[in-house]
């Protein structure tokens, strides 16, 4: 190999920055909101990449793994350096984020309860989530099934990832690691949507405390409605290609959808 990559290294759950900023403070758009959100995530990004630095310089001082494996990555003999060291001609760093999706459809919620249905004030909506919807259920069923959500070619949810994943590429773009080498994101969760959601308070898409958030970078689970064509079609209208990190795009289909004529629509959707 060639590399010594550190993947998932480290994670960020969004919705949990999310989800701290919205109880913190008042704001009269959700554009206001947004512009503080993406703050506070830099705050986060940069106190993660300075942690794996020091972790970097303290394994280039006293080690970390045998010296029979630097042998099997190219570049450490000629330099005389181990993994360790920084002898790997790539030393990249992949910050992993979770949760966009939740992220874009609680700014969707936020902007239809409290600014264009008015149905609530901010401070009420505030008390319904820590309340987990408990006596309000209908609130919750309509931002479920009602109010737009992201992978289904909704065009204002689709704007909204676009200048998320835009804002994640270009922080990680400025980040350096301690081997002065490249940090460059990932968008994919593995298993931490279940971990993560199981600490992340109710948040304004709907989702429930304690549940998971979304377990890819195309939609919330169940909330693609309109197909895989759309979901494909919303999850391409952001560029991908810098995030070489992971991304995951979850595709749930029916065993119905491989009956019959169905599966010359997929074969169809594989193809295109």
């Amino acid at each position: 190999g060639k590399s010594d990559a550190w993947t998932t290294c480290p994670w960020h759950n969004l919705m949990r920055i999310f989800m701290e900023l919205f109880n913190q403070i008042s704001f009269d758009s959700v554009e206001e909101f947004y512009r503080h959100f993406e703050g506070a995530v830099r705050i986060d990004v940069m106190a993660g990449i300075r942690k794996i630095r020091l972790l970097q310089l303290e394994r280039s001082r006293n080690g970390a793994m045998p010296l029979r494996t630097s042998c099997l990555v190219q570049n450490c003999i000629e330099r005389g350096k181990s993994l360790a060291q920084g002898g790997a001609k790539y030393n990249w760093v992949y910050p992993t984020f979770v949760g966009m999706p939740n992220v874009v459809d609680s700014l969707v919620a936020i902007d239809y309860v409290v600014f264009k249905q008015k149905l609530f004030s901010l401070e009420e909506f505030k008390s319904i989530l820590a309340h987990n919807f408990d006596g309000h259920e209908a609130l919750h069923t309509w931002i479920v099934n009602k109010v737009p959500h992201l992978g289904n070619g909704e065009n204002e949810c689709d704007i909204w990832m676009k200048r998320l994943m835009d804002f994640l590429d270009k922080l990680c773009e400025n980040q350096w690691t301690y081997r002065q080498d490249f940090t460059i994101p990932g968008a994919f969760s593995y298993s931490m949507h279940y971990r993560y959601g199981e600490k992340t308070p109710t948040s304004p898409d709907g989702r429930l405390k304690g549940t998971p958030v979304a377990n890819s970078a195309a939609c919330m689970q169940g909330c693609d409605t309109n197909g895989p064509t759309a979901l494909l079609l919303s999850a391409s209208e952001w560029n991908q290609s810098h995030f070489f990190g992971g991304v995951a795009t979850n595709i749930t289909m029916t065993k119905r959808l491989f009956e019959g004529e169905g599966i010359n629509a997929v074969r169809s959707l594989v193809e295109t």
